[in-house]
């Protein structure tokens, strides 16, 4: 299963690269609104911020977990899978925590 592109990746985009300006983020920062998004449950917000993070930082399986979690916990068990294909594509390696997750959405 692949992820689709999401329809809110330009607007993300905007707002994140004028909040970051020519600073690129750190993976911390990153990291912080992936999760605060995931608990507001703004799942759609935050698959598009990860991909934007994708290309303006190093993101790493925390960062996918984080996204996967939270989709997995509204039962988009379609959209948690293609993380994980994501993930291949993009050479971040899985953990337990990313397989536990994925589980969990099924």
């Amino acid at each position: 299963l692949a992820v689709k592109r999401s329809p809110l990746l330009g607007s993300v985009s905007a707002v994140l690269g004028q909040h970051f300006g020519k600073v690129p983020p750190r993976p911390y920062d990153a990291g912080a609104l992936l999760s605060s998004l995931g608990k507001a449950r703004q799942t759609a917000i935050a698959l598009a911020a990860l991909e934007w993070f994708r290309q303006t930082c190093q993101v790493n399986n925390f960062h996918f977990s984080v996204v996967l979690n939270a989709h997995a916990k509204l039962g988009d068990w379609a959209t948690a899978l293609g993380l994980l294909g994501m993930m291949d594509q993009h050479f971040v390696e899985k953990d337990i925590i990313i397989y536990s997750a994925a589980i969990s959405a099924c």
